[in-house]
């Protein structure tokens, strides 16, 4: 022990000692010593281990402690060794790999900068195909700049997470020659099945990522840097810079895209964003018109029009908001009318928190718990400079005028060529409403029954009844599709026939009033409103 610092347990079974750590505790009571699986340990060799580890550090580099002891050790002793070394040295960033080799953070650092030129190349030179990627990220659930994991966790990475963090090595000198090639050959060895897989691994491509090099690829460039250094030391640290280089080269792949394509796209971009202000101002204005039409119902109608609005028109303008906010986090959808609400909800959760608050609230709106007003406040929020710095313009009345005739002009429209009686009956009454009010109506086809309340005196008796008997007629056909076995045939025939012959009398009620005048009844009389809007 003197002359080594060390005792071995079976050196001293061989000499007849049966319990070697009772017989060393007794004979070295004065004695620091560590006792490891395979012998025990004085302090000398615990000092001269912290000396290499401390010098190794101070120079960035890395240095594996199998190489400064003894054969006798193991592996294990020499893992022991190192976590008393490193125990109170708190400040010292480190990492521990393949049990005994010790790196100073910086180093790993270093191994990181070799590709940083690398990565520009790269992206420079894929540039075509970085702007395919990002194309196709547009679609849902696709997140730019998502690294996929790689490579195994076996019992050394426990290990290593709690050895502690970073560092690095010049590679040793002395010792131990012969015991060292073994232990690489036995290291090479546990590896060797994991090689095939991991030496392929590269970016998943069904996930839109832009890839940059595989583990394998990685491992090729270090080797050629670190030529004195294991080839399981090399491979634990491609695996490590894996995910990071991987996430570096999207955030530079990104920024060459936006340069190559900034020039080009800014009119591109100014045009959109025109497009957009426009379409979002006449979605906007045409919600408060329709909600004019809602004074002239009872509350429990205007309730179940208020919905629908929310529903249809509300619920597109929130679409497009999403849609839009979420194309800087390549979240956005091709068609922002294909979402549906659960769609969208996903598409917020997965949005910065500075965004995802507000549009939660203007999502949740669309309950209707507080009706329109509480929409219409959170939806300016989601429309000021903080956000998508639209500016909501109030129409003027000379565009409000054009509006009603547009609208109108298209209801019309859809009216001449439609045959449904039920969709046909919709229309007239919605035109007929739109005539005598001068305010644009979404109403759902459910409410038919109550709009035609609201017609009731305004209109004249004989169209009034009209519309009533074409309506009972509709009521008729519409219970004879969802009771067939009970059905007269004839009867059902009769009703079809009633319907098609009526047909065009019901829609020159509407020509009558191309030029409809405001009405001296009731319903003319009440004052709406502002709000809504909405689409057949």
């Amino acid at each position: 022990y003197k002359q080594n610092g060390f005792l071995e347990y079976d050196q001293l079974l061989r000499i007849g000692i049966t319990e070697p750590q009772v017989y060393i505790k007794k004979m070295f009571k004065s004695e620091e010593l560590m006792y490891l699986s395979s012998c025990v340990a004085g302090q000398l060799i615990i000092d001269q281990i912290e000396a290499h580890i401390d010098e190794a550090m101070s120079q960035d580099s890395w240095i594996d402690v199998m190489l400064y002891l003894p054969t006798v050790f193991s592996e294990e002793d020499g893992a022991q060794i190192i976590q008393t070394c490193l125990k109170g040295k708190h400040g010292l960033k480190v990492k521990v790999y393949c049990n005994s080799i010790i790196t100073s953070e910086k180093f790993i650092q270093t191994c990181a900068s070799l590709f940083d030129r690398l990565m520009q190349e790269k992206a420079d030179k894929d540039s075509k195909k970085i702007a395919l990627i990002l194309s196709d990220s547009q679609k849902l659930g696709n997140d730019f700049g998502s690294a996929q994991g790689v490579g195994r966790k076996d019992k050394k990475d426990e290990r290593r997470k709690k050895a502690g963090t970073a560092a690095t090595c010049k590679g040793g000198m002395g010792g131990r020659e012969a015991k060292t090639k073994k232990t690489k050959d036995k290291r090479k060895g546990r590896r060797g099945e994991d090689d095939d897989d991991d030496g392929e691994v590269s970016v998943n491509k069904g996930n839109n990522e832009i890839p940059f090099l595989s583990v394998s690829e990685i491992e090729a460039v270090l080797q050629h840097n670190l030529n004195d250094a294991e080839q399981s030391f090399i491979r634990e640290i491609a695996e490590e810079l894996f995910r990071p280089l991987t996430r570096t080269y999207q955030q530079i792949a990104r920024s060459v895209y936006m340069q190559s394509s900034g020039n080009v796209s800014v009119t591109a971009r100014k045009k959109a964003f025109t497009d957009l202000q426009e379409r979002v101002n006449g979605m906007w204005n045409n919600c408060h018109m329709f909600e004019r039409s809602l004074e002239y119902f009872t509350d429990d109608t205007q309730s179940q029009l208020c919905r629908h609005l929310l529903k249809t028109v509300c619920s597109e303008m929130v679409n497009i908001t999403v849609n839009v906010l979420a194309s800087d986090q390549k979240l956005s959808v091709e068609d922002p009318s294909s979402l549906t609400s659960e769609m969208r909800a996903a598409i917020i959760n997965e949005l910065p928190d500075q965004v995802r608050g507000p549009l939660t609230k203007l999502h949740m709106s669309l309950n209707g718990a507080k009706g329109l007003s509480e929409f219409y406040s959170c939806f300016e929020t989601i429309t000021s400079p903080s956000f998508l710095d639209i500016i909501l313009k109030k129409v003027d009345k000379k565009k409000e005028r054009q509006l009603l005739f547009n609208h109108r002009q298209a209801l019309s429209e859809q009216l001449t060529n439609e045959t449904d009686p039920a969709t046909s009956l919709h229309l007239v009454a919605v035109l007929l409403f739109q005539h005598q009010t001068h305010n644009m109506l979404l109403a759902p086809g459910r409410c038919v029954p109550q709009l035609l309340g609201a017609l009731m005196k305004v209109l004249p008796s004989t169209d009034y009844h009209k519309l009533l008997d074409y309506q009972s007629l509709v009521v008729k056909q519409l219970t004879n599709c969802h009771i067939e076995n009970n059905v007269d045939l004839t009867e059902d025939d009769d009703i079809t026939k009633q319907l098609i012959d009526l047909l065009p009398g019901l829609k020159s009620m509407v020509d009558r009033k191309k030029h409809p005048q405001p009405s001296t009844s009731t319903l003319s009389e009440k004052q709406p409103s502002t709000s809504t809007l909405s689409e057949k």
